[in-house]
């Protein structure tokens, strides 16, 4: 179990998939499923999550409450790069 500074409401996993694609996604998710101040728990192994995730809650006006890096002891068979590590993503919803 991991600890996060928030308690995530919902989970998200893109493994394998490129950050464009785990965007869109997160988007249409957090439009049909979230209210304003739930919180979700994005765990991506694109080596530029992130980035691409401080850039897209710029853009979107949403929360970054936490990013967390750690080993990725399981390489994905779907895995798209030959990234080592996971990023655990923890974002807040702040704005319809």
């Amino acid at each position: 179990m991991k600890c996060f500074k928030s308690f995530p409401d919902f989970q998200m996993f893109e493994l394998g998939t490129e950050c464009s694609a785990t965007l869109a996604k997160l988007d249409e998710f957090m439009m049909k499923n979230m209210r304003v101040g739930h919180v979700i728990r994005l765990v991506s192994d694109d080596p530029t999550a992130d980035l691409e995730l401080l850039r897209w809650a710029e853009q979107n006006k949403q929360e970054i409450i936490e990013i967390v890096q750690e080993k990725n002891s399981i390489q994905s068979s779907l895995s798209n790069s030959s990234n080592n590590y996971l990023f655990n993503i923890i974002i807040k919803k702040i704005k319809d």
